[in-house]
Parts: structure tokens; sequence; C-alpha cells
């Protein structure tokens, strides 16, 4: 089924900066709730904590030269991507908790490498069967 997300409350923070090698570093801060929607049966649906902070970078090129994103997450996190049941993810939708660090082709949605697993809070997919 296809997943609907909505922000319920959205007090989060985005600051950018530019590494010495040309990267662009996000830094994440504050809170957001997103309501998160099975579109097949739009009755199923439940709000998420989804607070940081975080961190994304960007390698200097990115995307033309690099698409492969870096991120380290920490305390609660979202996430949808392709591929997360293959590093042990019950599904490719679930909310984490804790350290969290891995890296992902922003070009296709696609894992890349885990290197801190978290702990899996919930499973989306099942809870919004």
């Amino acid at each position: 089924f296809g997943l609907g997300i909505a922000p319920v409350v959205n007090n989060e923070y985005v600051k950018p900066t530019v590494g010495a090698d040309g990267s662009t570093v996000w830094t994440i801060t504050g809170s957001v709730f997103m309501r998160l929607t099975n579109l097949s049966d739009p009755s199923k649906s439940i709000v998420v904590n989804e607070s940081g902070p975080s961190t994304v970078v960007f390698p200097a090129g990115f995307p033309d030269s690099n698409p492969v994103v870096s991120v380290t997450a920490r305390g609660n996190f979202g996430f949808g991507l392709l591929g997360a049941t293959n590093f042990g993810f019950p599904s490719n939708a679930v909310e984490t908790r804790g350290l969290f660090e891995y890296t992902v082709n922003a070009e296709t949605g696609t894992f890349v490498s885990v290197t801190k697993m978290p702990h899996v809070a919930l499973d989306v997919c099942a809870a919004l069967s």
C-alpha cells in the first residue's frame, strides 16, 4: 500500500553549513510529529514522533557526481526506504529510536549501508495493515 505522510507539528529546524571538502552538512534539531496513513485504507493512520537531532551530509558535487548521502540520526527517526529489509529491518517503513548511521542513494531512495543499527520501535507497514 502507499504511505501518506503529513506533518501534524513541525518545529524542526535545519542549520546548513559547508565543510572544507565542499560537502553540505545539515544539522537538524527541534520536534516534528507526522501522521502516517495507509492510502489504500485511510481509516488506518497513526501519529509518530520523529524529532531529531539528526545530521545529513551531502557530498561535494551532489547529486551530479555522487548521489550517496550520509545520515546520523539520534532520538526518534522514521523512514521509508527501499532495501531496508536487506539490512534486517522488518519492512521498508519503520520508526526507530537511538543512534542510527547509514548511507542512502538519494536518487533511488535505496539503502547503501548501515553502520549503526537503531532499535526498531514500530514496523509502520504492520501497524497500518
